[in-house]
């Protein structure tokens, strides 16, 4: 999309609402425009905390509860690949685990 399409709209120093001009956004995907232009968090942050959570649990080794938090997450809101990269993480130390075991 070219930067002339893009009204950001933004309070001045007197609070008066004024179009702010944007220099790039040809070429960028929607994600990166909201993230980078429209100071947008890439998730609601209720979601990132715990997503956060979820890797703290992994790193203290406890993958029963961490799969129940990923369950939870994946059921409020979906799968989305940081979620389907903590459940990968965990398939791969459950696994190793496993080996470990059968030593």
């Amino acid at each position: 999309m070219p930067p002339r399409w893009l009204h950001l709209l933004q309070r001045d120093r007197a609070g008066q609402i004024v179009q702010v001009p944007v220099s790039q956004s040809l070429g960028m995907d929607s994600n990166w425009i909201l993230e980078q232009i429209m100071d947008t968090p890439e998730r609601e942050s209720a979601t990132g905390d715990r997503l956060s959570a979820v890797f703290d649990v992994i790193d203290e080794g406890d993958y029963k509860k961490a799969r129940a938090r990923i369950r939870d997450i994946e059921d409020q809101v979906g799968l989305f690949p940081e979620l389907q990269g903590a459940k990968s993480m965990l398939d791969r130390l459950e696994m190793l685990a496993g080996d470990e075991k059968d030593r």
